[in-house]
């Protein structure tokens, strides 16, 4: 039994003794007694690397590498310790949950903050460290009873001492805690046949907590010798080493064994001392030799010499100084021919850099490994498990149902779950309907009568997937609500995975993986599958029989999944290593690039996250409670982290910072970068941008094909042209086309890119739209808006994402058809429209807005209450409405003669236009057609339904943005004399808005209320110039109409404001139509599309439109819009005169 100590500095060759003394060892004596090597958790793969690496050695049944807990692990193993499950760190976060659930009323200071992130943790870790350092419950109790006064701090004590003591209550006589293994292991380290007699060697750290001390105590008395391996100076031996010290930290470690030793009664041999005649790491390189000696030393000597391999390097940003080092590692790998395995990336803090140096690594085609543990909260399996859990608790709310779909672990493919998706938001769908049974036979109707044939295969069909969708979690549902234990929740979790083949799916993901070469990630899937199964397994042996509802067990297991972690073996033996400074432990790295050396960063200042501040820790230590080493010790054990960072390397050092954050706030250099100036004070703080400066320092951007290219075009922007390059970007240009062709070819796309689509031909335009082409007069107005649009909506029949919200188009459908019923169910009473008063509006709303409803809720949701507020406001709308169409008929003689005319069925013919060139059939539908008779035949007024505020405006009409109106007038002119026998005057086109208006200002009586009520009714559109037609609109008028866009002087002629117009200007405006109709057809034919949209005044095609993120269309990148000017009406007749048979305006 006896203790050595092997010291050296940095770099010493301390770890290479120890290996090489193991293998003489083993080749001497292959079955003598055991070799254990002790290093820190995270280091045993590497150590398990060299050791098996080691030459002339084929394997070794003596030698085996441990941390602390694997040793525990095989002692308790050897010596029947291990009869009890372990609990793990996540079962231990879930017991923590559990705990704080019971006892919430009890405590003072906890029951606050319990459900703030990282509580149960935070939680986790201060109990771990009252064991750690031997803090007993009772311990605490004592500390309460001596403490006088209230305080945070004693109310904080006190809750701490209901959750460790129900915590040990659970784990009493059944479970074994992770921070106990170490307390096991010491008492049953002397019975281990694994460590009776060995030879231990421990490697790697700079302190041990009392726990660890106890069980390298019990090695110290049961083995043949423990060697220790200190980075210390050997000239502390013989001295004593201050706080403020760079190895103050390793020295406290080397003084604390030698009082255990003399304790134990355990003989000290003569301490080994290594790097007396130089260090070995650094022989090549005299600068980072003198670094190692001089950076700790205060104040240190000067570096006179000439300066090479250390770099210190500002960057623009984070970004900027990751992409500078993965030039390096390529320029080193090329010129020095390194190996990717020599060089190490390291970092204080892996969260900043942890996910953006393997991206630009990727890019940079630089494979690497990142040593950390990530957590899988956001993984499918993990996510399945969530989600499936809040199913049940939100009662199948949309969110919770479709993240559970999502996770591809249910079988149901990716394309059927977009679709269910689709109809259910469509719909509103949640709740009990998802799992009720029936089918489901919504449909989005908001007027009666219609049927859609296609609708009802795909209502089987969706029917089909929901029914796949959600078996399993019907099923889980059923089992969870009568599940009243911890236990049985679980066991239903675990059969909801089994009936869902989530293992088989993973497997087979893990194989596909693996074929493609991604190996991580072949790696994690079986890895989180079995630490999920081993958190079920933890659930059921910690809480199996405690009652919980499923809220609860949804906390408890959240606490737990929250700690799950992937820390993955490297799957490749030729990787650049990324890692964080107090972590990892790389060897043998020939280079070293230290980033993120900011001011605040490295050094780092302690961090507040603990449980108990530093004022509370000094408290319990007045009364003899010794916890973890406080906020000052650690801030000077960062000194020594600096040090073996700086010294990592044998040939070629990085130490770099960025000067901003990503928000662009500056970050100044750490005093580190000072302290190495002062060292070196020849050296300079090179500088790098994200973006090549110019010059001839360009050439190191030109690293790899890809980011040379991305480079090469921004280049290409500010140059203009390819004559006016630099030489640097011209060669590289010369060299990318020579040797990456196409991919240059898709720069140059890019950079002379037009946000322009070419035509589609005639020929696929036909087989697309058909011939002859079936036009609707909505589609002529969404082409002469924007033919790109037009392609996207009425050739490849994309539609936008329906909701479950009323749209205003669903609103209109809704009016259009309540007036048609109402127009109808006055014609079947036969009442007078002189007759319909304000009451029987209001009783013919009232039913016709009831029924509909009432015919549409078997197809819809049940209705909410915003929805039955909804329809009362409708019967409000379609009341007030109804009676303006009441009064305005009642004004005069005219009659509807037609409701909802369809255009193409019903008796009217489609319009045809025929030239020989081109033909196409408009249809449409006219909301109503109202009729007088005159003595040449018959006045004809066709009224469009608005449900917005709509105006007419003639130069709308003229660019074809408002055709409807002068469509459907054209159509029932033509087509008079078939439909009513007599031949058509065109009268009137008016559109008529939907409303219930509110009246402002002071009237003067409820008649001058309901005059200003009707006022707000006055149709919108154009009158014929005709006193007769006039008439017969509004009887008896003088002054202006309550009715039509008309005033009557005194003299009998119409005012200057209205909006008369004569027959011959109505043809033109029917000639007009036809032609824009032919025009347009023949473009559609031609199979145009260009992103086109129109813009006139504040107005644009693209204001409403949900295509953008299809057409892309940006005015900043150089689209430009087709500028409409705005018309006044007499400019328009001008322009319509003039162009009978000719060119349109705006084509």
């Amino acid at each position: 039994m006896t203790l050595r100590f092997v010291i050296g500095r940095a770099g010493a060759g301390k770890t290479t003794y120890c290996l090489e003394e193991i293998q003489k060892e083993l080749q001497d004596r292959p079955l003598g007694p055991s070799i254990i090597i002790l290093v820190p958790e995270q280091s045993t793969f590497q150590m398990e690397q060299k050791l098996t690496g080691l030459p002339g050695l084929e394997g070794s049944f003596r030698a085996q590498v441990y941390s602390f807990r694997r040793l525990a692990w095989r002692v308790l193993q050897e010596t029947g310790g291990a009869n009890r499950p372990f609990l793990g760190d996540n079962g231990k976060r879930m017991v923590l949950c559990r705990l704080l659930e019971e006892n919430r009323h009890r405590l003072k200071a906890f029951a606050r903050v319990a459900k703030q992130p990282g509580f149960y943790d935070r939680l986790a870790q201060a109990i771990g460290e009252l064991k750690a350092y031997h803090v007993k419950p009772e311990d605490l109790q004592q500390v309460l009873a001596s403490w006088q006064g209230e305080s945070l701090a004693k109310d904080k004590l006190a809750d701490l001492l209901v959750i460790y003591r129900g915590f040990q209550q659970v784990l009493e006589g059944r479970l074994i805690d992770p921070d106990d293994y170490l307390d096991f292991c010491a008492r049953k380290i002397g019975e281990s046949q694994t460590c009776q007699g060995s030879e231990v060697w421990v490697d790697g750290f700079k302190g041990f907590t009392p726990q660890e001390y106890e069980v390298l105590v019990s090695l110290l008395k049961t083995s043949s010798r423990v060697n220790f391996l200190l980075c210390l100076d050997p000239g502390a031996l013989t001295k004593t080493v201050k706080r403020e010290e760079v190895f103050f930290c390793t020295y406290n470690t080397y003084t604390r064994l030698l009082q255990i030793a003399n304790r134990a009664g355990v003989e000290v041999e003569p301490a080994l001392i290594l790097g007396e005649n130089g260090l070995p790491r650094f022989r090549e390189n005299e600068a980072l030799a003198h670094l190692e000696r001089e950076f700790p030393a205060w104040p240190g000597r000067v570096f006179s010499g000439k300066v090479q391999g250390l770099k210190l390097v500002a960057a623009e940003d984070r970004r900027a100084e990751v992409e500078a080092v993965a030039r390096e590692i390529l320029a080193l790998c090329r010129e020095r021919e390194y190996r990717f395995r020599d060089i190490a990336v390291l970092v204080r803090d892996l969260s900043i850099y942890g996910e953006l140096v393997p991206q630009v690594f990727q890019v940079y085609g630089l494979p690497c490994f990142v040593d950390s543990r990530r957590p899988v909260t956001s993984y499918p399996l993990i996510e399945l498990v969530r989600s499936a859990l809040e199913v049940v608790l939100s009662g199948w709310s949309y969110e919770a149902v479709f993240r559970f779909l999502k996770t591809d672990l249910v079988p149901v493919s990716r394309e059927e779950v977009d679709e269910l998706e689709n109809y259910v938001l469509a719909h509103g769908i949640k709740g009990s309907r998802w799992a009720d049974g029936k089918l489901w036979a919504y449909r989005r109707r908001y007027s009666l009568g219609e049927e859609d044939p296609e609708e009802t295969a795909d209502l089987a069909r969706i029917n089909r997937i929901r029914e796949k969708a959600v078996a399993a979690l019907a099923w889980f549902e059923e089992q969870v609500k009568n599940s009243p234990t911890a236990g049985s929740v679980t066991r239903a979790l675990y059969l909801l995975l089994e009936q869902l083949g989530v293992r088989k799916e993973l497997e087979a993901w893990s194989r596909a993986a693996e074929a493609e070469g991604r190996l991580e990630e072949a790696a994690e899937h079986a890895e989180v599958y079995n630490q999920f199964l081993g958190l079920l397994d933890e659930m059921v042996d910690a809480l199996e029989d405690y009652p919980v509802s499923l809220e609860e067990y949804l906390r408890v297991l959240d606490a737990g999944l929250g700690g799950l972690t992937l820390g993955l073996i490297p799957p490749g033996l030729d990787q650049v290593f990324v890692g964080s400074l107090e972590r990892s432990r790389p060897s043998e790295v020939k280079a070293a690039f230290i980033l993120g050396v900011n001011d605040g960063v490295l050094p780092q200042p302690p961090r507040r996250d603990g449980l108990l501040s530093e004022k509370e820790r000094a408290e319990l230590a007045i009364f003899g409670v010794e916890l973890a080493p406080g906020r000052q010790e650690r801030l000077f054990e960062e000194q020594f982290l600096v040090y073996t960072g700086l010294t990592r390397a044998s040939e070629y050092l990085w130490v770099s910072y960025p000067r901003a954050d990503e928000e662009g706030r500056a970050m100044n250099a750490s005093p580190v970068i000072d302290r190495l100036r002062e060292v070196f004070p020849s050296i300079e703080v090179a500088t790098v941008s994200l973006e090549p400066p110019g010059g001839a320092g360009d050439l190191a951007y030109v690293a790899v094909p890809g980011r040379a290219l991305s480079f090469l075009a921004a280049r290409l922007r500010e140059a203009g042209s390819l004559g006016a390059l630099d030489p640097v970007w011209a060669g590289a240009y010369k060299w990318l086309k020579k040797n990456h062709t196409q991919a240059l070819h898709r720069v140059l796309e890019g950079f002379f890119y037009r946000n322009e689509e070419q035509p589609l031909g005639g020929d696929l335009a036909q087989r697309l739209y058909g011939y002859p082409l079936h036009l609707s007069v909505s589609q002529l107005e969404q082409f002469a808006s924007c033919p790109f649009a037009y392609f996207i909506r009425y050739g490849l029949r994309a539609k936008e994402k329906e909701t479950a919200k009323i749209r205003p188009a669903d609103l209109g459908t809704f009016f259009h058809d309540a007036l048609k019923r109402f127009v109808e169910e006055v014609k079947i009473r036969r009442l007078a429209w002189e007759t319909v008063g304000r009451d029987e509006c209001r009783e013919l709303a009232d039913e016709i807005v009831s029924e509909m409803v009432t015919a549409m809720e078997s197809e819809m949701q049940t209705l909410s209450e915003r929805r039955r507020y909804l329809v009362s406001k409708l019967k409000e709308i379609v009341e007030v409405s109804a009676w303006a169409v009441a009064e305005h008929l009642a004004c005069g003689d005219f009659r509807p003669v037609g409701l909802e005319l369809e255009i193409g069925r019903n008796g009217i013919p489609p319009l045809v236009v025929d030239d020989g060139d081109v033909k196409l059939k408009l249809v449409g539908k006219v909301d109503r057609v109202d009729a007088a008779p005159n003595g040449e035949g018959v006045y004809l007024r066709v009224i469009d339904y608005k449900s917005g505020s709509t105006g007419f405006k003639l130069d709308e009409v003229y660019y074809g943005l408002r055709l409807q109106l002068i469509a459907y007038l054209d159509a029932v002119v033509e087509n008079a004399a078939v439909l009513w026998g007599k031949e058509a005057v065109p009268a009137g086109v008016f559109y008529f808005e939907v409303k219930n208006p509110l009246i402002q200002g002071n009237v003067d009586g409820p008649e001058k209320a309901e005059l200003e009520v009707l006022k707000s009714f006055r149709l919108k559109g154009l009158v014929l110039a005709e006193g007769e037609a006039v008439e017969l609109m509004h009887r008896g008028l003088a002054g202006n109409s309550h009715v039509i866009p008309v005033g009557v002087k005194k003299d009998g002629s119409f005012t200057a404001r209205s909006k008369v117009v004569l027959r011959e200007q109505f043809e033109w405006l029917r000639r007009h139509f036809r032609d824009m109709a032919k025009r347009r057809g023949q473009r559609i034919l031609a199979g145009e599309i260009a992103v086109s949209p129109f813009a006139k005044g504040n107005r644009t095609a693209c204001d409403y439109c949900g295509l953008k993120a299809v057409c892309r269309f940006d005015v900043a990148c150089g689209d430009s819009y087709r500028v409409w000017d705005s018309l006044e009406e007499a400019m328009v007749w001008q322009n319509l005169k003039r162009n009978q048979g000719g060119k349109i305006d705006g084509e």
